[in-house]
């Protein structure tokens, strides 16, 4: 299994549970604006259906036996369920997805009666052990959060960042405690800033400008600029997988399954998804925008509190263009979904060879090259012909099995 190259890579096996996991947050939302006062954790039911979905699907990819399947989906499922109950929140996305790989490859040579006690007793270790090591790593980001207090761009790039691998926690710290801002608004102290800002609607603090209003270009402008950018790629291959979180990202302001979509499918593109979003807090915070929100910075919200909404689709409009060229640069340089992975003797073989772009044709035992002069006669054992080259068994099967 290929994380980032090759057509056979693990995007190709969490496209699904991405479709999926986006279709239950869509109705999730849809729900909230019905019934606004239901209480239910959605993020640990969105976690759990992640940890069931992707890792059913990555091993049933790599096993092709629903036993085994079921054996490592369940093992991540008990991982995550332990953790819920030492900790009171679930496993980030991104972090399900690596516990999944990492046992789907320690898996592969098992049997299913192996797979199914170590999944079993690993997956209650693990999740104790995470349980236990969650406290001290919260009290290390509460810090961070206070040491980089009004720093509003570096919240932006880090909450980005953090979200998608571990959950919410950072991003409720900033939003609702003092870890972004404290103030006095009629007469009462108000800590966090969209505390503050639904404390005072019709006069929003400057810290809204700096901390809320950056997640709006994020969660619409940006999303729109890669859904343009990258739909014509994606649309045979991921269309729901990535058409899906786009629009939960741009109407019900949740991007995290887009930026998992984009991790997974291209890390350099996800690098500049988040740092074209530290360019939006930057610049909402320059131009002053006030805009907030009360849950999600989604399309819904930004109707409800929307103000100097000139301004604001212009400087949306310029960042949405931003993030297209980004796009497109990256996919021009690194486009890891037509890039193929070579395993350490394909790529000695192929050098020897005189490298890929000098393979022209192979079949029939025989291979074409452009120029013959090219191979390195030391370093392979062939017969040359004019621009054909006769290669051993073992070298020309190996060469057939990536040509």
């Amino acid at each position: 299994m290929n994380i980032f190259t090759s057509k056979d890579r693990l995007i190709t096996r969490l496209k699904y549970p991405v479709a999926v996991l986006s279709v239950y947050m869509t109705a999730v939302h849809i729900f909230a604006l019905v019934l606004p006062k239901l209480n239910i954790d959605t993020e640990a039911f969105a976690s759990l259906l992640w940890s069931a979905a992707c890792s059913a699907f990555v091993a049933f990819y790599e096993y092709k036996e629903s036993a085994k399947s079921f054996a490592v989906s369940l093992s991540i499922l008990s991982v995550n369920a332990v953790f819920y109950l030492v900790t009171a929140h679930p496993l980030g996305l991104v972090m399900s997805t690596v516990l999944t790989v990492l046992l789907v490859m320690l898996g592969k040579n098992l049997d299913f009666e192996y797979l199914i006690i170590t999944s079993a007793l690993s997956g209650v270790v693990v999740g104790l052990a995470f349980g236990l090591l969650d406290e001290p790593l919260q009290m290390y980001v509460k810090n961070f959060a206070y040491l980089i207090k009004g720093r509003a761009v570096l919240f932006g790039i880090l909450n980005e960042v953090y979200t998608p691998l571990f959950g919410n926690f950072f991003s409720d710290l900033v939003y609702n405690t003092d870890c972004s801002a404290a103030t006095l608004v009629g007469g009462k102290i108000v800590s966090g800033v969209q505390k503050i800002f639904l404390a005072d609607i019709k006069n929003p603090f400057s810290s809204v400008a700096d901390y809320l209003t950056g997640k709006y270009f994020v969660n619409i402008f940006l999303a729109l600029g890669t859904a343009v950018a990258l739909f014509k790629k994606t649309s045979k291959r991921y269309f729901f997988s990535f058409l899906l979180p786009c629009v939960l990202s741009v109407i019900f302001g949740d991007n995290t399954l887009l930026l998992v979509f984009l991790l997974f499918y291209n890390p350099l593109i996800f690098a500049g998804f988040v740092f074209v979003g530290g360019v939006g807090y930057f610049v909402a915070s320059l131009v002053d925008i006030r805009i907030g929100f009360s849950s999600f910075a989604s399309v819904f919200n930004l109707f409800r509190y929307g103000r100097s909404v000139g301004y604001f689709l212009l400087v949306g409009f310029v960042l949405a263009v931003l993030m297209y060229f980004v796009v497109q640069i990256v996919v021009a340089k690194f486009d890891m979904d037509n890039q193929k992975y070579y395993p350490k003797e394909v790529r000695r073989l192929v050098k020897s060879l005189g490298g890929e772009r000098n393979i022209e044709n192979l079949e029939n035992g025989v291979l074409t090259v452009r120029n013959p002069n090219l191979i390195d006669i030391l370093k392979v054992d062939c017969e040359i012909r004019q621009n054909t080259v006769i290669l051993i068994d073992n070298d020309y099967n190996l060469l057939k099995k990536y040509f």
